[in-house]
């Protein structure tokens, strides 16, 4: 009797990992017709700006997104840190997609003053203007490192704003030399109300 039973167990396991090995296949199968196309998923970037020490981990790229909505993000970006961009003039401004492999030879050569150039010598490098009308989905095809480089100016760059431009409240006007920015100007007595 233990014979019998041990016998039929084999065969109720062999008939198991058939079914399994089958319905394995079947699924295989299925992902093979409805494989979906990558170029329509998202992919999650690193975005770097290195002249303003910023470091953007897991920004996603969707099928359609353009140069002018990357560019109105980056705006948005330096309001949240209260630090907006005052200048930004596309064409001088570069968006250098880097595939993960060369990262870290090109940080090697980003301080450098002729960037750019040195850049455009490795094939992979893709460097868009900001003038351009690409879809940035079409030019990455797996997660890259996207290097912002180029002559904008945040808040932060610019030089302090004389606190006589914002007062609000009763002034007198005296003349005087500034010694921080050499230039002559007024010197604003404050009168303060409590």
């Amino acid at each position: 009797m233990g014979k019998i039973l041990k016998r039929e167990n084999e065969v109720f396991e062999e008939k198991i990992q058939k079914i399994q090995k089958i319905y394995s296949e079947n699924v295989e199968n299925q992902i093979k017709k409805h494989e979906i196309n990558k170029d329509l998923l998202e992919i999650s970037v690193v975005i770097q700006i290195p002249k303003k020490k910023v470091h953007i981990e897991n920004y996603l790229i969707t099928p359609t997104m353009n140069m002018n909505e990357l560019k109105e993000f980056i705006f948005s970006y330096f309001i949240k840190l209260n630090d907006p961009i005052q200048e930004f003039n596309p064409p001088t401004n570069y968006l250098v997609i880097i595939p993960p492999n060369l990262e870290k030879e090109i940080h090697l050569l980003i301080n450098k003053k002729n960037f750019l150039k040195e850049a455009n010598k490795f094939n992979e490098i893709i460097v868009q203007n900001f003038e351009d009308k690409l879809l940035l989905r079409s030019a990455i095809k797996s997660k890259v490192v996207l290097i912002i480089v180029g002559d904008f100016k945040i808040k932060s760059d610019l030089p302090p704003e004389c606190i006589s431009f914002n007062f609000k409240g009763k002034i007198r006007l005296d003349y005087f030399s500034c010694n921080t920015c050499s230039i002559k100007c007024f010197i604003f007595f404050f009168y303060f109300y409590f």
